[in-house]
């Protein structure tokens, strides 16, 4: 449970975006004249606390309802956020319209899901692939674990020799297509309605138990020589017998829908908790442990 509430503080950026897009809501509500909004309610100061602090109240409880409960539907703070907001326009709009037959709740709740699945698709939809960004970004954390080095280092560097120490739970391994420059191929079986991650990796720099870096690309693209993704691992003994983890993540290619949402979930920390969680064998709260399938099931669904 501590793991689910150190998420809900990693998600302090959607956190504030929500609270943002809550009040703008109720700000439009009052200047449309909704039914129920007092119509004087800003005209003392007192009334724009109110509502501020309303949208951060909400924010705030739905950031930990999702960290608590199924942290993969995170995004929908920011999603349902600005389609309330259009919503509210739409609606608005529609009324002034004479001819329009009046909207009964069945129609308004047509509408509103009509406008949500297009920020969805507007924001996070797969057609943004075809306009890619190529500003690299570069991020770097570091953690502590329990665990020694050649426990982190068994974990985290993929070797098709011994998928079982992967970190990830249920990673398998293929051979790379011939002209390809990936040294493999690292399949990850993900669970939650979500495609499984298949990746073309290719390892260099490698010093044993000390650093190497991942260049990865997804499987399916066009073999290109500059990677997608780049890891730059580097581990260092503590003085108490675990391991410094510190990880360099360049991101080379990507959309600008991908760029929200990794910045939004603080992505690479996010990663680090999920990875010491494994290792170090603590309860796993983060965004990359609710993808991971556990163990007694892949068990059950190997053929």
């Amino acid at each position: 449970m501590t793991g689910r509430f150190r998420l809900a503080f990693r998600q302090w950026r959607r956190t504030l975006l929500g609270a943002v897009l809550m009040a703008i809501f109720a700000l439009l509500c009052i200047g449309l004249g909704y039914e129920g909004v007092p119509p004087g309610l800003l005209q003392q100061p007192t009334g724009w606390i109110a509502v501020a602090l309303t949208g951060l109240i909400v924010s705030l409880g739905l950031t930990l309802i999702g960290a608590l409960l199924i942290p993969g539907l995170l995004s929908l703070i920011e999603l349902w956020g600005v389609s309330l907001i259009l919503g509210a326009i739409v609606f608005s709009s529609l009324n002034v319209i004479s001819w329009l037959p009046e909207l009964n709740g069945l129609w308004n709740c047509a509408i509103l899901m009509a406008i949500f699945l297009l920020v969805h698709k507007a924001l996070y939809g797969d057609w943004q692939v075809n306009f890619l960004l190529s500003t690299p970004i570069t991020k770097r954390r570091s953690t502590k674990l329990r665990a020694d080095p050649e426990t982190v280092w068994n974990a985290l560097l993929p070797d098709p020799k011994r998928p079982e120490d992967h970190y990830w739970t249920g990673t398998t391994f293929l051979d790379a297509p011939d002209p390809s420059v990936a040294d493999f191929i690292m399949c990850r079986p993900r669970r939650g309605g979500l495609k499984d991650e298949t990746i073309a990796v290719r390892l260099e720099n490698i010093v044993p138990l000390e650093t190497f870096t991942l260049n990865s690309q997804p499987a399916n693209t066009n073999d290109r020589e500059t990677p997608v993704v780049r890891l730059v691992v580097d581990l260092a003994p503590t003085a108490k017998g675990g391991t410094k983890l510190s990880i360099e993540e360049t991101i080379f290619r990507y959309s600008y829908g991908q760029r929200l949402l990794w910045w939004l979930s603080n992505d690479l920390s996010d990663h680090l908790h999920s990875i010491r969680a494994k290792i170090d064998g603590r309860s796993d709260g983060s965004i990359h442990g609710s993808q991971m399938i556990p163990a007694s099931r892949l068990k059950t669904v190997s053929p």
